[in-house]
Parts: structure tokens; C-alpha cells; sequence
């Protein structure tokens, strides 16, 4: 294995807090983050070697190199990639109420405009299969605890968040053995909350100069320096709908996704330990 590696994966979920998340550890002094690379999931960049991953770290030897990403989970392929490169690499997963996540998955995919604002929910789910597999835990943790052990895996909620963020982050720090003690500026910020954007155009050109300009370090510079003067804050602010999001779902629909997802929110419940995990 190459010698400059990342030290740690945040392997998802999408739509599960992973933007906060991925704040709080790029301000911590200890650490440096690289998003969205998703090197082990994407067979046209694997094609292009080891050497060109580990190139995204190689200027970063004086830090401990995070890999975040919010698809890795939701692929078998990523798991075993992960384990090939590095057996005993550190593991952080972030998940929420599968049910929550569909809906906040539904919201985004409006967003970048995949699909009309004026398609339903549950049409939405009737006509993207992802919008609920990717709420399948028991299936994709199984897969990532078939390769690594239970130690290697550090599993946080998006309950916590809202109720403990500092108790959840220092969870984190600790797992990742840097100091705990470190207070982001994040912390109790709202990160790439959801929203419904009033010119979807322009919002796409932002995740295009976002992608291109974390290519480098450089670029990566910048662009945490526009999220911290809230340049890009004002601008969603300025470009949301004021039609918000709605906070619930119809009941009908809330109901059938509870019986959908009961595996797999028992499952994980029994795996932290946390049968009182208000999931429905």
C-alpha cells in the first residue's frame, strides 16, 4: 500500500448529516478531509490505479487524511475495494431514520433537478427504487462487517446530532485518536439542510465550480473560505423557493415506509444497542 493514504473513511449516508460531519473534521487542526473522491466506488477511477488516489493526500503528510464520502455505503463493490486497499483502515458511518432519509433524498433529487417539484413523494419513490434501497442498513452493513471488524466501525446517528452534537463529535475525535477537547465552529450549524432551490441552473453551477475546485488543494482552500465568510449561506438563502420543504409526510406514506424499513431499523437498533431509537 502506497505510503500516503488516508487515515480514516467516512463511508455515508447520503442525506444523513455527512455535511456537518464533514465541516467538523476539516476544521480540526489534526486533520485534513477529501470529499467526494469515491475512488472505491467508481470503476472508472479505480481503473486509473492506487497511485492516483492516494495522489489526492500525497501533500498532506503532516495531518491525518480523512476520505469522505456519501455513496461508499450503499455499495458492496466499495466495501470490498476498501478492505483490498487497507485491512484496517478506520470506518465512521452516519446514519438517520431511513424514513427521514428517503424523504430528505427526495428534496435533493429536486434540488440538482432530477426531478420535477411538482412530483409527489410517493410518486417519486414509486419511480426511483434508490430513494428507499439506499435506506437498506441491515443489507449494507452486513457487507462492510463481513470485511471489517466491529472496532473499525464507529456508527453515529442523526438523532444525536440534534439532541447531543457535542457528545456525538468528540465520539468521533476520540474513535479517530485526536484531541476531543476541539471545538468547530460547525458545530451547531446547519449544513446543506434541505431546501427547494428557485433556479435549479444555478445551484448546478455551484456543485460544478464545487467539484472542479476540490481537485486541489488550493481549490479546496477556497472554497472552505467562502463556506466560513457564509458567502454561500447568503446565496442559498437568496435562491430558495419560498415554498419550504414540508416537515411531514402524509401519514399513509409514513406508515408503509415504517413496515418497509422495520428489518432493518430493528437491525439497527440491536447492533448499537439502542432499543429506544425513535425511528418510525
Amino acid at each position: 500500500m502506497p505510503k500516503a493514504t488516508p487515515y480514516g473513511i467516512v463511508i455515508g449516508a447520503h442525506k444523513s448529516g455527512t455535511s456537518w460531519l464533514a465541516s467538523c473534521l476539516h476544521e480540526h487542526p489534526e486533520l485534513r478531509t477529501k470529499e467526494d473522491i469515491d475512488y472505491f466506488y467508481t470503476p472508472r477511477k479505480l481503473a486509473m490505479g492506487q497511485s492516483w488516489y492516494t495522489d489526492h493526500f500525497k501533500d498532506l503528510s503532516a495531518y491525518k487524511t480523512i476520505d469522505i464520502s456519501r455513496v461508499y455505503l450503499f455499495s458492496e463493490a466499495s466495501a470490498v475495494n476498501i478492505h483490498a486497499f487497507n485491512p484496517n483502515i478506520k470506518l465512521v458511518v452516519m446514519l438517520r431514520n431511513p424514513i427521514e432519509r428517503a424523504y430528505t433524498h427526495y428534496l435533493q433529487n429536486i434540488k440538482v433537478g432530477h426531478i420535477s417539484a411538482q412530483l409527489s413523494f410517493k410518486e417519486a419513490i414509486a419511480n426511483n427504487k434508490n430513494i428507499l434501497l439506499w435506506g437498506r442498513y441491515k443489507m449494507h452493513m452486513k457487507h462492510y462487517l463481513e470485511h471489517f471488524t466491529s472496532d473499525q466501525i464507529h456508527i453515529i446517528v442523526f438523532d444525536d446530532l440534534k439532541s447531543n452534537p457535542e457528545m456525538l463529535l468528540k465520539g468521533v475525535y476520540q474513535f479517530l485518536e485526536i484531541d476531543a477537547t476541539f471545538t468547530p465552529t460547525s458545530l451547531h450549524k446547519r449544513i446543506n439542510a434541505a431546501r427547494i432551490p428557485r433556479f435549479g441552473i444555478f445551484d448546478r453551477w455551484i456543485r460544478l465550480i464545487t467539484r472542479r475546485l476540490r481537485k486541489t488543494q488550493w481549490g479546496t482552500k477556497i472554497w472552505w473560505n467562502f463556506k466560513n465568510l457564509a458567502i454561500l449561506k447568503y446565496y442559498y438563502q437568496l435562491n430558495s423557493n419560498d415554498r419550504q420543504p414540508q416537515h411531514h409526510f402524509p401519514l399513509d406514506v409514513r406508515e408503509e415506509l415504517t413496515n418497509y424499513f422495520e428489518e432493518d431499523i430493528n437491525y439497527i437498533k440491536k447492533l448499537l444497542d439502542r432499543p429506544n431509537l425513535d425511528w418510525s
